[in-house]
């Protein structure tokens, strides 16, 4: 009874370490380094100097987002949220537009 226990839970560990070696990696994203072109009076929308732009969805990250200003520094996170590196890594959750 304890050698089958044994067995299966080295087998679990394979399978978890199998798992975290080909989820984990394909889910880690990276972030790139931009700066604020323009954000909308409201929060709404960034555009950003490489010319991406963002819709802000959720109302209290368009609350956070419209205190950013031109020229800070941003993480742009997987087109998915973005960092503002001047505003004590304050993170906003975004949608890209463009």
């Amino acid at each position: 009874m304890v050698e089958q226990w044994g067995a299966a839970m080295r087998e679990m560990i394979v399978a978890c370490l199998f798992m975290t070696a080909v989820y984990g990696t394909a889910v880690a994203q990276t972030c790139d380094e931009d700066s604020i072109s323009s954000v909308s009076e409201d929060g709404s929308v960034i555009v950003l100097q490489s010319g991406a732009v963002f819709k802000v969805d959720d109302p209290g990250d368009q609350v956070d987002a419209a205190s950013w200003v031109p020229e800070e520094d941003v993480l742009n996170c997987g087109d998915m949220y973005l960092i503002n590196k001047d505003e004590d890594g304050e993170k906003v959750s975004v949608i890209r537009l463009k």
